[in-house]
């Protein structure tokens, strides 16, 4: 683990509403949004989650977006959608990058998991903002639960 994986971390605010927010920082976009979308994951299972050690399958995620919020909205998305998947049962997320684009950033990663259902609450991610400030990144979103 690097540096600035490190130095990347989230915060869950509490559930009102049906909403939550979601505070994730980093010393650059890539860790910030890394820190995202453990936080997305987190949120997901109810706790911090396992490690993913125990993961057999790696079940790819992409996004693209115009800027680094529409693109933690789309990998957020495509997380969500592997979460919800009635044949894994999803045990951690790894961000492995992102690369600016013609059209603006496009990200990548992975949702490990084991094979086998499990039941989580639905979240759809509703506001994302991120904004670089003294040394730091931070993305801040607010989460809707799903009944």
């Amino acid at each position: 683990m690097g540096d600035d994986e490190r130095d990347a971390a989230y915060v869950l605010g509490p559930w009102q509403d049906d909403r939550m927010t979601l505070t994730a920082t980093g010393p650059d976009t890539a860790s910030a949004l890394a820190a995202g979308l453990e936080g997305i994951f987190a949120a997901s299972r109810g706790d911090a989650g396992t490690t993913g050690e125990e993961a057999t399958v790696a079940l790819a995620i992409h996004a693209s977006g115009a800027d680094a919020a529409e693109l933690f909205a789309g990998l957020a998305s495509a997380l969500r959608d592997e979460i919800e998947d009635e044949d894994y049962d999803v045990r951690a997320v790894r961000f492995d990058g992102m690369v600016r684009t013609d059209e603006g950033l496009a990200g990548w990663g992975y949702a490990l998991a084991i094979p086998g259902k499990s039941s989580r609450p639905e979240l759809v991610v509703e506001e994302v903002e991120v904004t670089p400030g003294g040394g730091v990144v931070t993305l801040r979103a607010t989460l809707r639960s799903v009944p």
